[in-house]
């Protein structure tokens, strides 16, 4: 009921499918600290949070589907609010991942053939699972609960001078 095909335009005129760009900004809140609940598996191609003012949230708990990059702001409290799964799952190249020091808490999937390479330190309390594509750290730091690519699917990961964390009751690099 909210989305809207412009910013500021009117609700209610789109729900985002993986060819959609999904941009949060001043007219996306009409006060500070609301949130954005995923409570259905939801699908966009690429989602910018930096024309956001103010604090705001990420919530929920179903799936969020990403066919492109990800961009979010200092603003955004994400850490503990929104648990559901993450799946990067582009078939082209050039995807960028800037978390702005934010941790997730659900399982976070690179399942396209495409590419991603991270535009600063990337974390999860949970997996990181490589299924397909390639993954590039860029040098920056990366920490998760367990880090998974156990399968015979093409894919590499690119991990430069960046440092590894691994640590949580499940802790391991397989």
């Amino acid at each position: 009921n909210h989305w809207a095909t412009s910013s500021g335009g009117s609700a209610g005129t789109c729900i985002p499918t993986p060819y959609d760009n999904v941009y949060f900004d001043v007219n996306s809140f009409t006060s500070n600290g609301q949130s954005v609940t995923i409570n259905v598996t939801a699908y966009c191609n690429s989602m910018d949070w930096t024309g956001t003012a103010n604090t705001h949230a990420l919530m929920g708990t179903s799936d969020l589907h990403i066919y492109g990059s990800l961009t979010l702001s200092a603003a955004v409290a994400l850490t503990g609010n929104y648990t559901g799964f993450v799946y990067f799952e582009s078939a082209g190249s050039g995807n960028g991942i800037f978390s702005a020091g934010k941790s997730f808490s659900g399982d976070i999937y690179f399942n396209g053939s495409g590419d991603w390479a991270l535009q600063d330190a990337f974390a999860t309390t949970s997996v990181i699972r490589l299924v397909n594509g390639t993954l590039t750290t860029n040098n920056k730091n990366l920490t998760c609960g367990s880090f998974d690519s156990y399968n015979n699917n093409i894919r590499q990961l690119g991990l430069g001078s960046s440092s590894v964390t691994i640590s949580g009751a499940y802790s391991s690099w397989n």
